[in-house]
């Protein structure tokens, strides 16, 4: 199973709908949405910030929505009403001794 071809069936049961989709299809996605942001950032909707393009949905962009845990107000995981942490930054040598503590 580890050596499936990627367009195989056993390939798709066990890495899902990702499976349908080769490097190649996903930098033609990646250019496409770059087109249409650039075309849309020259438009008036660019200029005043709306209307946004929608990326192309690209094969398990569902299922991860979908694991995502869905509040009582119906907010998605950490998309929306997120807590902020906030903190203190360390230097490279206190990271150190954090790290070799734990």
């Amino acid at each position: 199973m580890r050596h499936a071809e990627p367009g195989s069936a056993i390939f798709r049961a066990t890495f899902g709908e990702k499976a349908t989709w080769s490097v190649t299809d996903h930098l033609l996605a990646a250019l496409v949405d770059l087109t249409n942001m650039l075309v849309w950032m020259k438009s008036k909707d660019g200029q005043r910030n709306t209307n946004r393009p929608k990326p192309v949905e690209r094969p398990g962009d569902r299922e991860e929505l979908d694991a995502l845990p869905v509040g009582d107000d119906g907010a998605i995981g950490a998309l929306e009403g997120a807590v902020t942490l906030k903190g203190t930054a360390m230097t490279p040598a206190e990271f150190d001794t954090w790290w070799s503590s734990n």
